[in-house]
C-alpha cells in the first residue's frame, strides 16, 4: 500500500514509494532542508528584477487604492473595488512605516513568491516523491506568475494546505474551526480563492466521511459537525471586519462589490474561448512553445484520468479528488472565463496543475517500480520520461522566456527617474512614461484632480493628483452603465478637471471595446468641455475650455522628457500597446 496511490492506513499516516513515512523525523528534515533551499534560489533569481517594468493598470490599480486609504478614504464606500481589503490596509500601514515607494510591494510580493515556492513543494511531499515536488517548487520561481499577482496562487496553495488534512484524519472541532478562520483570514485578501476553498473543504468533509480511511467512514450527516465549526471560525474571523465597515457605513457596498461588482466586471471584460486563439499566433515552433503555458489543460487530462483510473481500481485517495476540483476550478476561472486574453492571467492558474502532474510522475514511476518486469514496467517507464521531458521543457521555457527576458530587459531598460518608482522600463515606454508625468505636472498642481482613461492608475501615485471619481479603472463592466457614466460626469464637473489623459485603443481587438464605444456619455462631455492640446504617443492630451484663463502648455517639451529618446510621430491606432491592465 501506498500513498502514491492514494490509500489511508487508519492512522492517516502517508507512505513514500519506499515505504518510509513522510512523517519521520529524517524526512522532514530532509523536505525541510529543500524547502529553504527554494527560498533562497527565488531570492536569488528573482530579487535583482524588483526595479524590472511596471505594470501602469494591475501595480497602479493597488498603489493608487492604498494612496487612497492613507488620505483617509474607505474602500467601497468611497471609491470602487472589487477585491478584499486586506491588501491595501496591508501596503497602507507598510507605506506608513517605510514610505510609499513601489519597491515596497514588490518586496512582499517576493516573500510571497518564496512561501508559493516552498509551500508547492511541500503540499506535492503529501503526494509524490521529493524528485517531482521539487520540480513543483521550482515551477512558480522560473515560470512566475505576474508578481504583483502573487496573492492568487499564494491562496492556492493555502487552500490546498488547508483541504488536504481534512482528507487525511479525523477532523475534531478544533480543527474545524481552525481551518474555517484560515479559510476567513484568506477572504481578507482573496474572496474569491477562498470562496473555492471553502466549497471544496465542504464537499472533502462529505466525500471523507463515505469513502476515507475506515476510521472515518460512516454517513455524509457524519461531516456536519465539522462543517458547522468551521463555519463558526469563518465568521468568528469576519465578524469584527463586518461590524467595522457597518459602523462606517460601507458594509452595504462592501459586500455589492466584493460579491456581485467583480462578477459583472469579469462578464464585461471576459474573453470567449475562440478568441483565445491569438495566443496561438505566430510560427510553428512559437505555437508549441506558447502551448506549454496550458499547462493547466494537459495536467487536469493527466490528473482525471489517473484519478478515474484509480477510482476503477478502488485504490483512490480524497487527496487525489481535491487536487482534481482544484484543477477543474483553475481551467474555469483562468481559461473558459478568461478576463483577459493573454498568458500573464493562465500563468496564475498553474499551482494546483502542477501538483496534479508531480503526483501523476510519482504515481506512474511508483506502479513502474512495482510491477513484475515486462510490458507494464517497460510502459510505466515510458510514460515517467514523457512526463518529466515535459516537466522539463516548462521550466526550461519558463527559464528562456521568462526568467533570461527579464534581465535581458533590465541590461537594455532606461532608468525612470521618479522617486516612488525606480525603474527599469524599455526605451520607448521610459520615455512614454516621463512624457506623460511631466505633462501632468506641468498643467497641474499637488492635489489636483486629473482624469485618466481607461486605466492608468499608477499616473495618480506617480504624480500625486487624485482622482475626482470612485472609478480607478474604466474598462468595460460596471462603469459602462448609463448611470455609471452620469456620476463619473458629475464628478468631474464637481472638482473642475483641467487635464484629461485619454488611450482610445482597441481592447483586446474587440471593436466594440473602446472607450468611446462603451462609455459614451462621458466621452461626450470631454470634447464637449476639453480642447485636444497634444498626444504622446497612442495618448491624446486635453486641456478644459476655461476663456480668460491662462493654459500653460508644457506638453512635449515638459522637464524630463528628454531623458529617454522618444520616437517621432505617432504610431498607428493598430499598432499602438495598450496600457497594461488588470
Amino acid at each position: 500500500m501506498t500513498a502514491l496511490e492514494g490509500a489511508h492506513r487508519a492512522s492517516g499516516s502517508i507512505q513514500t514509494p519506499s515505504g518510509s513515512p513522510l512523517g519521520t523525523p529524517a524526512n522532514r528534515r530532509a523536505d525541510f532542508a529543500i524547502a529553504l533551499a527554494i527560498i533562497a534560489l527565488a531570492v536569488v533569481l528573482r530579487a535583482p528584477l524588483l526595479r524590472w517594468d511596471i505594470v501602469v493598470g494591475d501595480e497602479g490599480y493597488l498603489v493608487a487604492a492604498v494612496e487612497r486609504v492613507l488620505d483617509g478614504q474607505v474602500p467601497y464606500r468611497d471609491f470602487q473595488r472589487d477585491y478584499a481589503p486586506g491588501m491595501y490596509y496591508l501596503f497602507a500601514g507598510l507605506f506608513t512605516m517605510v514610505g510609499d515607494d513601489l519597491l515596497v510591494t514588490r518586496i512582499v510580493w517576493l516573500v510571497m513568491l518564496c512561501i508559493v515556492s516552498a509551500g508547492c513543494y511541500l503540499v506535492a511531499r503529501k503526494l509524490a516523491p521529493r524528485w517531482a515536488a521539487v520540480w513543483a517548487g521550482l515551477l512558480p520561481i522560473l515560470l512566475m506568475p505576474p508578481i504583483h499577482k502573487m496573492i492568487v496562487p499564494l491562496s492556492v496553495v493555502a487552500g490546498l494546505a488547508l483541504c488536504l488534512p481534512l482528507a487525511r484524519a479525523v477532523v475534531g472541532r478544533k480543527s474545524a474551526f481552525a481551518t474555517g478562520a484560515a479559510i476567513g483570514l484568506m477572504a481578507f485578501f482573496r474572496q474569491d480563492v477562498a470562496a473555492y476553498t471553502f466549497v471544496i473543504a465542504s464537499l472533502t468533509l462529505v466525500v471523507a466521511s463515505v469513502l476515507g480511511a475506515p476510521a472515518r467512514r460512516g454517513s455524509a450527516g457524519r461531516a456536519i459537525s465539522p462543517w458547522v465549526w468551521m463555519c463558526a471560525g469563518v465568521l468568528m474571523f469576519w465578524a469584527p471586519i463586518l461590524s467595522a465597515f457597518a459602523s462606517i457605513g460601507a458594509l452595504r457596498e462592501m459586500i455589492a462589490q466584493m460579491l456581485f461588482d467583480g462578477l459583472k466586471d469579469n462578464a464585461g471584460m471576459s474573453v470567449p474561448l475562440p478568441a483565445m486563439a491569438g495566443v496561438f499566433s505566430g510560427t510553428l515552433s512559437q505555437r508549441l512553445l506558447t502551448s506549454i503555458f496550458y499547462l493547466p489543460t494537459t495536467t487536469a487530462l493527466i490528473g482525471t484520468c489517473a484519478i478515474i483510473a484509480a477510482a476503477v481500481r478502488r485504490k483512490f485517495s480524497v487527496g487525489y479528488i481535491i487536487l482534481a476540483q482544484w484543477t477543474l476550478m483553475a481551467l474555469f476561472v483562468h481559461l473558459v472565463y478568461m478576463v483577459r486574453c493573454d498568458v500573464a492571467h493562465i500563468k496564475q492558474g498553474l499551482t494546483a496543475p502542477s501538483l496534479i502532474l508531480a503526483w501523476a510522475a510519482g504515481a506512474v514511476w511508483a506502479h513502474g517500480r512495482q510491477a513484475p518486469r515486462g510490458r507494464v514496467r517497460q510502459g510505466a517507464a515510458f510514460a515517467t520520461a514523457m512526463l518529466c521531458a515535459w516537466a522539463c521543457a516548462v521550466l526550461c521555457y519558463g527559464a528562456i522566456s521568462d526568467l533570461k527576458a527579464g534581465y535581458d530587459g533590465m541590461r537594455a531598460g532606461v532608468a525612470l527617474d521618479e522617486p516612488k518608482a525606480m525603474v527599469f522600463l524599455p526605451e520607448v515606454r521610459c520615455g512614454e512614461m516621463t512624457r506623460l508625468v511631466a505633462a501632468v505636472r506641468a498643467n497641474t498642481a499637488k492635489g489636483d484632480p486629473i482624469f485618466v482613461a481607461p486605466c492608468e492608475p499608477i499616473l495618480f501615485f506617480l504624480t500625486q493628483r487624485r482622482n475626482p471619481t470612485r472609478y480607478d479603472s474604466l474598462f468595460p463592466g460596471i462603469v459602462s452603465s448609463p448611470a455609471v457614466q452620469a456620476e463619473i460626469v458629475r464628478d468631474m464637473e464637481k472638482s473642475q478637471v483641467r487635464l484629461v489623459l485619454l488611450c482610445d485603443y482597441v481592447l483586446d481587438g474587440v471593436p466594440e471595446r473602446r472607450f468611446r464605444v462603451y462609455m459614451p456619455q462621458v466621452a461626450a462631455h470631454i470634447a464637449k468641455n476639453f480642447r485636444a492640446a497634444g498626444r504622446i504617443r497612442g495618448w491624446e492630451v486635453w486641456l478644459r475650455k476655461l476663456p480668460g484663463r491662462p493654459i500653460r502648455r508644457k506638453l512635449m517639451n515638459a522637464p524630463g522628457a528628454t531623458s529617454a529618446r522618444m520616437p517621432t510621430g505617432s504610431p498607428q491606432r493598430t499598432g499602438e500597446t495598450p496600457p497594461q491592465s488588470r
